[in-house]
């Protein structure tokens, strides 16, 4: 079944009467409602190509017969109808390709999508271990299940969104809960910035 063809547009036009304009214009725009709905809700791109290749075969069957005929007094010829269906057809077939060809820029942005961000050569690795070991213990970071996320899961989160490796995480940690002096000095320096900041 083609929901496409099987619409008042296309019955209208096979039928063997003239149309009355109200009536052509009406089912016409109803039929273009119908293009749009299965053009955005036709996931399968095989299908979707067959529904729009058959419609476009219907009406090149159509527009010789409509063509033909002769209109009489307040009939209106359904020629430039038909041909513009044609045309919204065509234009769905190369949209169709193009989302073949081209499927990324037909997928939605996602929600979840985050720009590019790095850890700064500024800073050290050491610097951004302390701030995971800081988010560890302090628990402001909470996994699915409303769990406190651990420093593995920390440390994974880190190097996938500022694009940093840190190979050797734990070790860094305890080094930094051993030092006996500065063992939070990013920590510190943190604070300051923000200090400094609300000053101004």
């Amino acid at each position: 079944m083609n929901p496409l063809i099987d619409t008042p547009f296309i019955n209208l036009l096979a039928a063997s009467c003239f149309c009355r304009q109200d009536e052509l214009e009406s089912s016409y725009n109803a039929f273009l409602c119908t293009v749009i709905e299965v053009c955005d809700n036709t996931v399968d791109y095989k299908q979707f190509f067959r529904i729009l290749t058959h419609t476009q075969v219907r009406l090149d069957m159509l527009h010789p017969l409509r063509t033909r005929a002769k209109s009489t007094a307040g009939e209106v010829s359904t020629a430039r109808y038909i041909a513009a269906a044609k045309r919204i057809v065509e234009s769905e077939l190369c949209l169709l390709n193009e989302r073949v060809v081209h499927p990324s820029l037909f997928q939605p942005p996602r929600k979840n999508d985050i720009p590019d961000l790095f850890w700064s050569s500024e800073f050290t690795k050491r610097d951004l271990v302390e701030l995971l070991s800081a988010l560890e213990y302090l628990g402001p970071i909470l996994n699915a299940v409303g769990k406190y996320a651990p420093f593995s899961v920390l440390v994974a989160f880190a190097e996938k969104t500022l694009n940093v490796s840190l190979p050797n995480a734990y070790k860094i940690r305890d080094e930094v809960l051993n030092r006996k002096t500065k063992s939070t000095d990013f920590l510190e320096r943190l604070i300051e910035a923000l200090i400094e900041k609300s000053a101004k």
